[in-house]
């Protein structure tokens, strides 16, 4: 069983649990206490959401102290000269890393996003610590 199968059952697994509990709910306290409780836990979750990205900002912000640069982090967006640290606040640590050490500056390249053996979509080449370039295959 592939990756993509066992996504597609554990997303179908969990339908079936929800559907279940949604029928139990619906005939324990009826349609509209169900609705509200749904909606409840929705609000819920959407402000946590909201809490935790505005948390994010806050640090990033602190960090940085440029909107424009954390917002493109917060967008998770490449840019040339980019640092790693800035990197890793975007879009996370890589898979796998590449380095050469030459005479005068050390390359490396990062990998992402694994899509088979020794396949990467997104590739970031450093020189010396700044994103000089990026390669995506996603």
């Amino acid at each position: 069983m592939n990756k993509h199968q066992i996504l597609a059952l554990i997303a179908f697994s969990l339908l079936a649990i929800f559907i279940a509990i949604m029928s139990y709910f619906i005939n324990q306290y009826g349609w509209l206490e169900t609705i509200i409780c749904i909606g409840l836990i929705a609000g819920l979750l959407f402000l946590i959401i909201f809490i935790k990205n505005k948390m994010r900002y806050s640090a990033l912000l602190k960090k940085y102290g440029d909107k424009k640069l954390v917002k493109k982090i917060i967008n998770r967006t490449l840019w040339q000269g980019q640092t790693i640290e800035q990197v890793i606040d975007a879009i996370g640590e890589p898979k796998d890393i590449d380095e050469k050490v030459l005479k005068t500056k050390i390359k490396q390249t990062w990998k992402y996003f694994p899509s088979g053996r020794r396949r990467y979509g997104l590739r970031i080449n450093f020189d010396d610590g700044l994103v000089v370039g990026w390669d995506n295959k996603l």
